[in-house]
């Protein structure tokens, strides 16, 4: 007969003969930290591409509001003069851009008034780096900017506009173009084309007026390896494109497979290498019959 002490002292043993797993310390094994480290490399392979992706297409969009704003100025500017401004133009004495034709339209009047002023020597002018003017993705020496204008003496801009349809016969010599030829037509400032002038042709929404065009990262003079807004008779840097030079050859941009544009009525768009050189040519030139948007449209 079994007492209640004996059933307690039975029980007692029990409990201390189960073996209890022995415990570890704390800490991971080498072998779950390299999951661990399996995982995050997985995740950091396929964060990268997103955030580099997303950045590609912040700089874009910036570009193509860059684009946008001049387009506007250009408008502004064709509306006060009845016409585009040229590619280029004598100012002062000096060759400048269409850009800074628009600075009054972009609250750049200061620097406006300043390459205005031909009391002002040509080496007084105020060449400032101007982010609209720069393409955030055209930028060789990343991380940073293009060069300061105070080591160029120059200020460098990504961005050239629609020369158009050079005269028939050309100028002799050929590669010469006149200061002041008009952002969609080539000739004289004063036959620079108008809005209305296009709407009797091809029509302003089918008919280019600026795009980019990247730096060139082969040459090795920096001197030589951008564009400028200002002084283009000692730096220059072609500011204007037109059909029949190719598509490639005369736009271009970082962003992959295209480049933006805007067109004479100020709508811009990212126009890709795909649509081919005749399209492009088409939409260079302003009066060679109505193109359907739908092949070139994004």
């Amino acid at each position: 007969m079994t007492t209640p002490n004996s059933t307690r002292m039975s029980i007692v043993f029990r409990i201390h003969a189960v073996k209890h797993p022995k415990r570890r310390d704390g800490g991971f094994t080498l072998t779950e930290m390299l999951v661990v480290l399996g995982i995050i490399v997985m995740l950091m392979g396929l964060l990268i591409p997103a955030v580099q992706g997303a950045r590609a297409a912040a700089r874009k969009a910036h570009c193509r509001n860059n684009l946008e704003e001049l387009g506007l100025a250009a408008l502004t500017y064709e509306t006060n003069n009845e016409r585009f401004p040229g590619f280029q133009h004598d100012l002062a004495g000096n060759k400048v851009s269409f850009a800074v034709m628009l600075f009054p339209y972009l609250d750049q009047m200061k620097i406006w008034d300043n390459w205005e002023d031909d009391a002002i020597a040509v080496e007084d002018k105020e060449s400032v780096y101007l982010k609209i003017l720069i393409c955030p993705g055209d930028v060789p020496d990343a991380p940073g900017e293009p060069p300061e204008p105070d080591e160029l003496d120059m200020a460098p801009n990504s961005y050239v506009c629609n020369r158009g349809d050079p005269p028939d016969p050309p100028p002799v010599p050929p590669e010469v173009m006149d200061p002041n030829a008009p952002v969609v037509i080539a000739g004289s400032h004063e036959d620079s084309r108008s809005i209305n002038w296009l709407n009797e042709r091809d029509g302003p929404t089918h008919t280019l007026l600026f795009s980019e065009r990247m730096f060139d990262e082969s040459v090795a003079e920096d001197e030589d390896r951008y564009r400028y807004w200002s002084r283009l008779d000692q730096a220059g840097g072609d500011v204007g494109f037109k059909y029949g030079e190719g598509l490639k050859a005369s736009i271009s941009s970082r962003h992959g497979d295209g480049v933006n544009v805007v067109f004479c009525d100020g709508h811009a768009q990212f126009l890709r290498y795909t649509v081919g050189d005749g399209i492009y040519d088409s939409l260079c030139h302003p009066d060679d019959g109505y193109r359907d948007p739908a092949e070139y449209e994004e």
